[in-house]
């Protein structure tokens, strides 16, 4: 069977625009999808659909996510682009060689089953990741792209999470939430300050499990959103750091 793809946007309020009466494509073609995106500040994400075989070509990571804003977004006093951070979720299982396992059935001419649930979590593609942040608040962009597994996320430091926006934007004023919910292909957008742990590490967690540690700054910084100095160079997310530094999940899009 040759390998086939298709393209799925979740989020977005448009109709998908093909060039060709077939939405799927195999090795070696190419179909280009146009999208307007008209509509308020959010986080779309897309992924491979292909019928039958969705599940892994998920498994490979066809996978990515982009950003809309908009006046009204940027009139707000929100951290910018340098403090917002994408975090991409998902599990995996992997095989004693490292490889990726993804199980099947043991119904003949019937491989697939109807859920998977992988032993280890990975954040934009690494496990156990860290992230050296400063003392400040900073913006996550929290997208669940696993196949069936839910997320109940929290901070160890008791601290809240600010949810300032759902999948499909901005919502009227922050909620504080201890614990934030996420189902499979579920997207949220919420303020983290770190500005009172200077020194600390703070861990976020699915449940009892870690699966990202925080490393915040010795020093406080600058109050303003707008001002702050730099992040620690070669720490931040996108920038050559440690070997388990937390990748940068747009680098997908």
């Amino acid at each position: 069977m040759r390998k086939r793809a298709r393209t799925d946007l979740c989020g977005g309020r448009s109709v998908m625009v093909v060039p060709t009466a077939t939405s799927w494509y195999t090795a070696g073609r190419a179909v280009t999808y146009r999208y307007p995106n008209e509509q308020d500040a959010t986080v779309l994400w897309y992924h491979d659909h292909a019928m039958g075989i969705n599940r892994l070509n998920m498994m490979a990571g066809l996978f990515g996510l982009y950003v809309i804003r908009d006046e009204e977004e940027e009139a707000l006093d929100l951290p910018p682009s340098k403090y917002e951070i994408p975090l991409v979720l998902f599990d995996r299982m992997l095989r004693p060689d490292g490889q990726l396992y993804y199980p099947v059935s043991e119904v003949d001419g019937a491989p697939w089953i109807p859920e998977f649930f992988g032993d280890a979590v990975l954040v934009n593609g690494k496990i156990s990741p860290y992230l050296e942040v400063e003392a400040r608040p900073y913006r996550f962009r929290l997208a669940n792209v696993s196949n069936g597994r839910f997320y109940n996320l929290s901070l160890t430091s008791g601290d809240n999470f600010h949810q300032i926006a759902t999948d499909q934007g901005l919502l009227p004023a922050p909620v504080a939430l201890s614990t934030v919910f996420l189902a499979p292909a579920e997207r949220t957008d919420v303020i983290v300050d770190f500005s009172r742990a200077q020194g600390q590490q703070i861990v976020l967690r699915n449940g009892a499990v870690d699966i990202l540690k925080f490393r915040v700054a010795g020093i406080r910084a600058c109050g303003s959103h707008a001002s702050c100095g730099a992040a620690p160079r070669g720490k931040n997310c996108g920038e050559r750091g440690g070997e388990n530094t937390l990748p940068d999940a747009r680098r997908k899009c």
